[in-house]
């Protein structure tokens, strides 16, 4: 199998009202061999207009932004452009706005609440079109990116293949070798 978490090259759309969440999730991503962030962008209308400059594999795309919201663009992003990818990332965890979600095209739902290693699984995911809900569905994603992960050799002594949720249960931070 393929070494794909080195390989993705996945190009982003960070859509976020809030320029320090715009920021901190660019810093975070960028600094993954496997992402390259394309864009960032405050509002619905903006994520329009650059998804047609750039043509990113996954739009990371905030639900509740003033103006032309999350759902509303994505319902737009759906009917202009079919096949893009999108992963809805909020802070709200009630149940009607994640069926509103899905039911608009979302490929993926993650809350703010989420640890960096959960977002970055929900985007290879949702890349590799496995439905990506992150709340309170982690183990899912854990189970889909699993794969992805396994051909990482890691400094920490957690052998290549050991499940993540046993990893992540004795505190081990994973750091692939350089």
């Amino acid at each position: 199998m393929p070494d794909l978490h080195h390989h993705l090259g996945l190009r982003l759309l960070l859509v976020d009202d809030h320029a320090v969440v715009r920021s901190g999730l660019a810093n975070m991503l960028s600094a993954r061999p496997e992402f390259e962030v394309v864009a960032e962008v405050g509002n619905g209308e903006a994520a329009l207009q650059t998804y047609r400059e750039h043509a990113p594999d996954v739009i990371i795309l905030d639900v509740m932004m003033p103006g032309m919201g999350g759902l509303e663009c994505l319902k737009r992003l759906r009917s202009e452009h079919g096949d893009v990818k999108v992963l809805m990332l909020t802070s709200s965890e009630v149940g009607e706005d994640v069926r509103a979600a899905l039911a608009a095209g979302a490929d993926g739902y993650v809350t703010k609440t989420s640890s960096s290693a959960e977002l970055i699984a929900a985007v290879i995911a949702v890349a590799l079109i496995v439905p990506a809900l992150a709340f309170p569905f982690t183990r899912t994603v854990w189970t889909a990116i699993d794969l992805v992960m396994r051909p990482l050799e890691f400094d920490d002594g957690v052998p290549p293949g050991v499940e993540l949720e046993q990893a992540r249960a004795t505190g081990s931070r994973r750091q692939p070798r350089s």
